[in-house]
């Protein structure tokens, strides 16, 4: 079942998963026995949304992973693949293409729906963009 509010922050250093975002920020909550810390992040950090999807091995898929997928294409079956997933109009998608233009009409981006089941989350475009040469420099 899907949290309400499933978040991950890339501070820079690191990431971050116990987050809150709302109208007033994004925020960073540290629960212990003797006491709740809130620290807001800067404006700016990039948030990454849990797509309510997970990998073949059960890993969740936030926005900003890079997926390694199959592919089924005329001719050529088990295309093996390397994506970013993005939201995009509403819908998570994974990009595979050459650079992040949106490439409805050239196929290079695929429904994530379409792909998790048969996918593995390699890495993050903030941690692991060298996963993705087209892609390096490049920040959701």
């Amino acid at each position: 079942m899907i949290k309400t509010h499933d978040y991950r922050v890339w501070t820079g250093t690191r990431m971050d998963y116990d987050v809150l975002v709302g109208g007033h920020g994004v925020f960073h909550i540290e629960v212990s026995e003797h006491h709740d810390k809130l620290e807001e992040y800067k404006d700016g950090v990039p948030v990454m949304q849990f797509t309510g999807l997970y990998d073949m091995d059960g890993k969740k898929i936030y926005s900003g992973d890079i997926l390694h997928f199959s592919t089924f294409a005329w001719g050529a079956l088990d295309i093996q693949r390397i994506g970013c997933v993005l939201m995009k109009n509403g819908s998570y998608d994974v990009w595979a293409g050459a650079d992040f233009e949106w490439f409805d009409e050239t196929n290079d981006s695929i429904i994530l729906c379409m792909v998790c089941d048969d996918s593995n989350v390699i890495g993050n475009i903030h941690e692991h963009s060298e996963k993705l040469p087209k892609f390096q420099g490049i920040r959701q």
